[in-house]
């Protein structure tokens, strides 16, 4: 349990070096990764991270379930999410 803890702390000191908060929050836990940030600029930067991350780590999005999910509280938000692809595939 100790090493994937932090694996999962490496990631987030990953995501936000020198950053501020108000860019965006991120959580994880275990192997779930969380992503929120009012700007789409900085939720594709991120999203880039992680996929960089992952790869660095051995680790990949499980597509294969109904776990890789996104939510946006807006129509506008939830059509623009629906576009974000990871190596091609879509996120959603």
């Amino acid at each position: 349990m100790m090493l994937v803890n932090l694996l999962a702390t490496a990631w987030a000191l990953a995501m936000l070096p020198k950053t501020s908060k108000r860019v965006a929050g991120i959580s994880a836990y275990v192997d779930d990764k969380f992503i929120r940030s009012p700007s789409w600029g900085h939720l594709e930067l991120l999203l880039r991270r992680t996929i960089h991350f992952d790869r660095f780590t051995g680790q990949s999005v499980n597509f294969d379930s109904d776990k890789s999910i996104g939510l946006c509280t807006t129509k506008e938000g939830m059509n623009k999410l629906q576009l974000l692809t990871v190596e091609g595939s879509p996120l959603l």
